[in-house]
């Protein structure tokens, strides 16, 4: 709260209309004796504890009297009393509240704005500030001005608290001791994990294993294929060897192109005997026969020497394939040995 900064009194004992203003720390008020001195704290004393009762203190001869306290930067409390009138107003933040019909008490309202009690007044006959008093009623003021009950009861609190967080935590350390001996029989749990981990890595290089397997069977099946292919491949050459009849298959084309002369030839032939022409068409149809036998014989070459190229580019490729798997893999993985 902002410190009291302005008193105004009405009608209160000997001042008709008194305005005071105070400053910040001590201040001082002084005067000839029975000037109203004291009145301002007993203004002071009316709007904070509602005493004294009755209306005695209203100046002689007026019905009505206030008192106004201003608090710099919180607000303002008066304290009105007359003919019909018993109430405070107060007004704080920009809010004006009126609290009529006040009997003995403060209103809540007024106590908590002005938060001031007997601490905070000290008589002009009153003795030193807490050295007058007996030790019960010393500790009785300080325990309401610090609230030793309060901090009393905390500390008490905080002993039970820590008794209780004590057996607790005693508790919690027998179970933890059980735990950690629970723990202790399940080492085999982690030596089980450890082989659970090792069995899955062992599966996944199967799995990678039998990926290569197929790999090279399928690789080696096509070997196998391309070696039965070229085998065949070996036979027809060597029966056509064996037959003498390849160097002359390679002149049909030759040979062709001989009887396709000779037949341009037969024209001049129509002059000749009867048996000649005959002998010519016997020899003609004979040679014939002969160069379309070697014809067909030539197509199957030729058909054979094209499968024999095709299975060669694919043994190349295979070979390629077959090299590359070699060094990737390095050791075989049916056997364990490594590739030379």
């Amino acid at each position: 709260m902002g410190y009291l900064r302005e008193i105004c009194l009405r009608n209160f004992q000997k001042h008709k209309d008194f305005r005071l203003l105070f400053d910040p720390g001590v201040n001082t008020i002084v005067g000839p004796t029975d000037i109203g001195k004291s009145s301002v704290v007993r203004a002071i004393r009316w709007v904070v504890f509602n005493r004294p009762l009755g209306d005695f203190f209203i100046t002689r001869g007026e019905k009505f009297c206030s008192v106004s306290l201003y608090f710099l930067g919180e607000g303002e409390v008066v304290r009105e009393k007359g003919e019909g009138i018993n109430r405070y107003v107060l007004s704080s933040n920009g809010d004006k509240l009126i609290l009529d019909s006040v009997g003995t008490d403060v209103p809540i309202k007024v106590r908590n704005f002005l938060r001031m009690g007997d601490v905070n007044f000290s008589l002009q006959h009153d003795p030193p500030f807490l050295f007058g008093l007996s030790g019960g009623e010393l500790t009785r003021r300080l325990d309401d001005y610090f609230g030793l009950s309060e901090i009393e009861g905390i500390v008490n609190e905080v002993i039970r608290r820590e008794r209780q967080v004590s057996s607790e935590l005693s508790v919690l350390d027998t179970e933890l001791e059980e735990v950690e001996g629970s723990i202790s029989r399940l080492v085999w749990v982690r030596e089980a994990l450890s082989f659970l981990e090792g069995l899955e890595r062992d599966i996944e290089e199967k799995s990678i294993l039998e990926k290569e397997w197929i790999e090279i069977s399928n690789i080696l099946g096509d070997i196998g294929e391309f070696e039965r292919r070229l085998r065949d491949v070996n036979e027809c050459l060597s029966f056509y060897e064996e037959m003498g009849e390849f160097e002359e298959l390679l002149k049909l084309k030759d040979v062709y192109c001989r009887i396709s002369d000779l037949v341009k030839e037969i024209e001049g032939y129509y002059s000749l005997g009867l048996e000649e022409v005959f002998d010519l068409v016997c020899w003609i149809e004979s040679r014939v026969e002969e160069v379309m036998s070697n014809r067909e014989k030539f197509s199957v070459l030729c058909s054979i020497v094209k499968e024999f190229l095709q299975l060669e580019e694919e043994e190349r490729s295979l070979s390629i394939e077959l090299k590359r798997l070699r060094e990737e893999l390095k050791v075989c993985p049916l056997c364990g040995s490594r590739f030379e």
